[in-house]
């Protein structure tokens, strides 16, 4: 490819506006910044074809790297950049480029991203691969100590909030109350009194938090909650890597100064305990199943998990004795969410989010039912499958039998049954690729509902204007005559005027043309 067949190219993938001056932020939802990260993605993987055939490789390695680096001058908050561009040197030389991608990292895009999961774990797995795992350990460190920061922070505008919104005491209440029945008593003096001689008095919805509050404290847990995530994922690898290079003892002692944060996660309990039991240690891992069931009593996903496990060592008492104690923990929690939902004085986003948290609740129940029902039925017998299954009835009297009866008559997890024969198929039966296919045809389908309705709007609107301005149009003189509307239509597109070498027209038909239009006045 020549030069300027390349810039053509680069202009076309960049469409002239790539930046080469420095984007100081990293906001996901910056369209700008994902603009020019592909922009910039656009560029390398240009190069990377080697579209101006350059024959010395190393010259085009330099042209790689050089427009690596410019990115990185560029977007340096954007991570996926600085990982990207490791990657290459590796993938070139990986002994040979390995202390200066660690340095790259080090010195560069950790210390402008230090909260970034992406290039910590990158960089202690380079560490650990050069028999640093002390550095890589610190690099677990200042990772967490960074994301703990920050949750403090937003813990502490939650704790604000929280006590800015806590309702008053009840002696208080009482005696707001009492001062307002008899304000009430003073100033009706038989005024706002109803038919049955009882006073009336109209006021507005008062919830117990304003909207604007509620709102700032969703987002201020869901903001919480992926901090919560991140920190728990950061201490999970840290454990895993010293389980890999110093063994158990160390990965016990990082398990145990993670379980002091407050907000640490199920699944740290999960991996130490799988850990405990690939170490030959299958006592210890059922302890640690056990400590987390009490952190996480109602927590579906834990319980599934555990669930699976009991099921992996064949522990059909503890099986039993998870079902029932989780049916007693879920029933209790679904009850006292259902009498906060029977509160008057809640705001319209707490409301949803509870109710939300009663079906997920439900839904987790419901699922282990679904799993012990499933092994009783092809492990234990039918007695003991009966009894659960129609326990699982009562507390779900509204779903469909034949959905309990079927599952536990799968195929290799698909329902046929359901699928032949009762005409519905469950989401988990659909492939990647039917998904995909169902999702474009509700897109269509979507799309040509809308198009058909914004064609008949521009219609109606067409129809409208035309009858307003019909008696205006035979009063007003017409700007263009039929004579010039026939000549425009008559001549040639575009295309077909340019330089001489490149054109097809004709002067000589233009004449000819000219002398055979209608409507021309002679």
């Amino acid at each position: 490819m020549l030069a300027r067949s390349w810039i053509t190219e680069f202009n076309r993938i960049t469409e002239k506006r790539l930046k080469r001056s420095l984007i100081p932020t990293n906001n996901k939802d910056d369209e700008d910044v994902e603009r020019q990260l592909q922009y910039w993605l656009r560029w390398l993987e240009l190069e990377k074809q080697n579209k101006l055939e350059l024959k010395d490789e190393s010259l085009n390695d330099k042209r790689i790297q050089y427009v690596y680096k410019q990115a990185t001058y560029a977007l340096p908050f954007v991570p996926e950049i600085w990982f990207q561009y490791v990657k290459y040197l590796l993938f070139q030389n990986e002994e040979g480029n390995l202390q200066e991608s660690i340095s790259t990292l080090r010195d560069g895009g950790l210390l402008l991203n230090p909260k970034s999961m992406l290039l910590s774990f990158q960089l202690a797995e380079m560490y650990e691969r050069d028999n640093s795992f002390d550095n890589a350990k610190d690099v677990f460190n200042k990772l967490i100590n960074s994301l703990t920061k920050e949750y403090n922070v937003i813990a502490s505008q939650l704790n604000e909030l929280h006590e800015k919104t806590k309702p008053k005491t009840q002696d208080c209440d009482e005696e707001d109350d009492d001062d307002n029945v008899d304000d009430d008593n003073n100033n009706n003096n038989g005024k706002n009194v109803d038919m049955n001689g009882g006073g009336s008095k109209i006021t507005a919805q008062v919830y117990r938090i304003s909207l604007a509050d509620s709102k700032q404290m969703i987002s201020l847990e869901k903001e919480q909650k992926r901090l919560a995530d991140a920190i728990t994922l950061s201490y999970i690898k840290l454990m895993t890597a010293c389980k890999r290079v110093e063994g158990i003892k160390e990965a016990r002692n990082v398990f145990k100064q993670a379980r002091k944060f407050e907000k640490i996660g199920y699944q740290l309990f999960v991996e130490n305990a799988l850990i405990e039991h690939y170490s030959d240690k299958k006592a210890t891992a059922l302890k640690i199943f056990d400590l987390g069931k009490k952190n996480f009593q109602t927590n579906g996903k834990f319980l599934l998990d555990y669930l699976d496990y009991l099921i992996l060592i064949n522990d059909v008492d503890t099986m039993r004795t998870l079902i029932q104690s989780s049916d007693a923990n879920f029933s209790k929690e679904i009850s006292s969410l259902q009498e906060e939902l029977q509160l008057t004085d809640i705001d319209p986003l707490t409301r949803k989010k509870k109710e939300r948290e009663v079906r997920n609740k439900q839904k987790s129940l419901k699922l282990l039912f679904q799993k012990y029902i499933s092994f009783a039925s092809n492990f234990l017998s039918l007695d003991i499958t009966h009894s659960f299954a129609k326990k699982c009835e009562q507390l779900f009297p509204n779903d469909d039998p034949a959905d309990l009866f079927t599952d536990r008559y799968k195929l290799d997890n698909v329902n046929i049954i359901k699928k032949d024969e009762l005409g519905r198929g469950d989401a988990l039966d659909i492939d990647d690729e039917e998904l995909a296919r169902l999702k474009r045809r509700k897109l269509s389908n979507f799309n040509e509902e809308e198009s058909k309705s914004a064609v008949k709007s521009i219609q109606d609107s067409k129809n409208m204007i035309e009858e307003e301005e019909e008696t205006k149009v035979n009063e007003e003189e017409q700007i263009v005559g039929p004579s010039i509307v026939a000549l425009m239509s008559a001549l040639p597109n575009a295309s077909y005027f340019g330089l001489p070498s490149e054109s097809v027209f004709n002067s000589d038909k233009l004449v000819t043309l000219f002398s055979n239009l209608s409507n021309i006045p002679s």
